[in-house]
């Protein structure tokens, strides 16, 4: 059952924008590389998390060079769930923080706790076409969907670079809300998430069906009511002790994981693709964000005309090997290129 389509003063804003006056970096970033030249160097553009979220800033962007993205990807809900249909999830969940152990902090082989702040180098990979059918072929072909695929091999390479002998990993994964509510602006955030728990040795059939459960239950929107929530009704205070709250929050999580999608939008590909033509357009985008210490890995994906291309950011706090993000980009692409290609 859902709720009426609303148009909502989401407190996502005030979220980064509390975290920004904290000293935390809210920004992400979008890069461009204008030819397929292995020399040329992808020029970044930061972007404020308190007004965009990733699909819309990549919108913003598109939009800047003339593209006709008129179109943006859609939530499969039309409208949020009352929040009566969502009340047995939400007495399962009490009861389950209630009984629960203390989950056990994240086991990283290496931890500055001191090192709260402060950005670490980007390091992107765009795979070809070829490549990237190959890809989406191979998700296909063991019944998962592509974020299922490539997080299991990420999450994989995390464990054996990063992490000591680690049970479970949570990764947080955005929503996309739009469709569902209405900002002021088709650029202004529409997200929510919901974690995805994976534990060692688990199948990609299981990821799949642990997320798909997430999905069914509808995690995201109970995320974004209760963020909501606390919003309207405590204000700017009530936000900024949820950020107090994450920021000292020492389990953690892994990261965050965010997969804007296949770009352009069916409707809008047909001009999209006009127009590359008569550009002779090359060009390769990319998005990254370098998340924080309790979630210090940011995984970005974006397909464009057929190409996907994936960054990785890896906090400070968990490593001092500023290359650590390029060797794990590379034994990613060796991972996946003896299954998929």
């Amino acid at each position: 059952m859902c709720s009426k389509k609303i148009e909502v003063e989401d407190w996502t804003d005030e979220y980064f924008s509390i975290m920004e006056e904290l000293g935390i970096d809210v920004n992400f970033q979008i890069g461009y590389k204008e030819s397929p030249n292995p020399d040329e160097e992808i020029k970044w553009t930061p972007y404020p998390h308190n007004e965009f979220d990733g699909i819309g800033g990549f919108a913003n962007k598109l939009r800047s060079f003339g593209w006709p993205i008129n179109t943006l990807a859609s939530s499969k809900d039309n409208a949020p769930p009352s929040l009566p249909s969502l009340s047995l999830m939400i007495v399962r969940i009490l009861l389950y923080r209630l009984t629960r152990k203390k989950p056990k902090p994240v086991s990283w082989k290496f931890y500055n706790k001191d090192k709260q702040s402060g950005s670490s180098q980007i390091f992107a990979v765009l795979l070809d076409k070829t490549q990237t059918q190959n890809l989406v072929s191979a998700a296909k072909l063991e019944r998962v969907t592509v974020n299922t695929y490539l997080l299991k091999y990420l999450d994989e390479i995390v464990r054996e670079m990063l992490q000591n002998d680690q049970k479970s990993n949570t990764w947080l994964i955005p929503i996309n809300l739009r469709g569902a509510i209405n900002r002021k602006s088709d650029e202004s955030n529409h997200l929510s998430f919901f974690p995805s728990r994976i534990d060692r040795g688990d199948s990609l059939e299981k990821i799949q069906q642990r997320n798909d459960k997430r999905l069914r239950q509808k995690l995201h929107w109970l995320a974004w009511y209760f963020f909501n929530i606390k919003g309207k009704r405590k204000g700017r205070q009530g936000i900024e002790n949820i950020v107090k709250k994450s920021l000292n929050n020492q389990v953690g999580l892994v990261g965050f994981f965010s997969n804007l999608g296949s770009w352009p939008h069916e409707n809008d590909a047909e001009a999209v693709k006009k127009i590359a033509q008569e550009r002779k357009d090359q060009g390769s985008w990319y998005l990254s964000h370098h998340g924080k210490p309790t979630w210090p890995i940011g995984v970005w994906v974006l397909t464009w005309l057929g190409q996907l291309a994936i960054t990785i950011q890896v906090h400070p706090s968990i490593s001092n090997d500023p290359e650590i993000g390029k060797k794990m980009i590379e034994e990613f692409i060796e991972k996946v290129d003896h299954i998929a290609f």
